[in-house]
């Protein structure tokens, strides 16, 4: 109860004025939102309303915004500074973009693609950010209430990820050996660059061919097929191979590509081109 006490006059006589107020239900919404402010507090989430006026002026921001912006609630809701000015000069215009159509649409939620913020300590940071609008009567967006998370780390190991996937494959492509994926069909998945030459063939015309297709040349298993030995044994298997409509000689490893429980998913196979090693030998023991 809330309890309100006012002197008074009531036939000339002094008395006070008591009112009592249920304010249960007025508690119960403070509460829950206290708990809600704690979470989010506690939490790597920074909860922003901001109002829809050029800069997009900040008119709440919860109190963790120092561990992600290191700024102070102060410094927004003073209008120090604004939350159009922490986004990446970069990534500004197309921010703006998302804003504005979804404003236009009548959308309410945006889910925004990444983007980076400048710090207070003029750090980069990226963030994703899901964004409610808030509309009046009439429809016209007036805040935006978003929840905004740090996702550098995430954003650095994707970026990590990317540049060794790069490598991989200009090391994969640089390999002088014919290298080919082979599915369970022992068809072609991948293949490298020296095997697209060595075949005279594009990439992509040879993906999903048969890999006895390119290195006998025939409609059937090599003899000796190192592949279908790999996909008995799951142990690695060693042959040679002679191409008749190539006229060459290729020593064919085949390796097995494991699942995390011992499951046959891919074979790599990896042909060498020996014929000018096989013509020394034959010069050689004549």
């Amino acid at each position: 109860m809330e309890i309100f006490i006012q002197a008074a006059e009531f036939l000339y006589a002094p008395v006070y004025l008591i009112q009592a107020l249920n304010i249960s239900q007025r508690k119960e919404y403070e509460e829950k939102l206290h708990n809600a402010n704690d979470i989010i507090n506690k939490s790597s989430s920074v909860a922003f309303i901001w109002e829809n006026r050029e800069g997009w002026p900040v008119a709440f921001v919860s109190e963790n915004v120092r561990e992600l912006f290191g700024h102070s609630p102060e410094d927004f809701l003073s209008r120090r500074i604004t939350y159009a000015e922490l986004i990446h000069p970069d990534d500004f215009e197309k921010y703006l973009a998302e804003v504005r159509e979804a404003a236009a649409s009548g959308q309410d939620i945006i889910d925004h693609s990444a983007y980076r913020i400048i710090t207070a300590h003029n750090d980069t940071r990226w963030v994703s950010d899901y964004t409610y609008i808030k509309r009046n009567e009439k429809g016209e967006a007036v805040f935006f209430q978003g929840i905004v998370d740090d996702i550098s780390t995430l954003k650095e190991n994707e970026l990590a990820l990317r540049r060794s996937g790069e490598e991989w494959e200009r090391t994969f492509h640089a390999i002088p050996d014919i290298v080919t994926l082979l599915d369970r069909e022992l068809r072609v998945v991948k293949i490298n660059r020296t095997g697209c030459l060595q075949f005279d063939r594009p990439c992509n015309e040879l993906i999903g061919s048969h890999c006895y297709e390119l290195f006998s040349g025939g409609d059937e298993l090599c003899a000796d097929c190192p592949a279908t030995e790999v996909m008995d044994k799951h142990a690695n298997a060693t042959t040679e191979i002679y191409h008749e409509k190539l006229e060459k000689n290729f020593l064919v490893t085949a390796s097995p590509v494991l699942d995390e429980e011992g499951g046959l998913l891919f074979i790599a196979h990896v042909a060498k081109d020996i014929t000018e090693h096989k013509r020394l030998e034959e010069q050689l023991f004549l």
